[in-house]
């Protein structure tokens, strides 16, 4: 099965979390350089280890939107418009070892 999935420098401005779904074994997911404003939760993709966001236009990181993602190591973020993080939004992100926010629109961090 598809375990690498590369979609980098589209003009994507939706991605269908239910197709992705599909791809139990994928480890590897670039969508970066895209146009994503919202994503959905990636939950299904339980086995995912790297997750490449950077250089959208993502505004808002839920607390649901990494939730079941208990296996990534490395999560890039940077670039875009981030201007909130919901409270625990990582927490289940146990193993992440590289977590990349540069260049976005935070301006305060906190619990609330």
């Amino acid at each position: 099965e598809l375990e690498r999935l590369e979609l980098s420098f589209n003009s994507l401005k939706i991605i269908n979390i239910v197709i992705l779904s599909y791809l139990e074994n994928l480890l590897y997911l670039r969508l970066d350089n895209n146009r994503l404003i919202e994503l959905e939760n990636f939950d299904k993709l339980i086995n995912l280890k790297h997750l490449f966001l950077g250089f959208n236009k993502i505004k808002l990181i839920n607390k649901n939107l990494f939730k079941n993602l208990i296996n990534l190591e490395f999560l890039e973020l940077n670039y875009n418009q981030i201007s909130k993080i919901e409270w625990k939004a990582f927490i289940s992100l146990e193993k992440l070892v590289t977590l990349n926010l540069t260049e976005n629109c935070l301006f305060k961090l906190d619990k609330g």
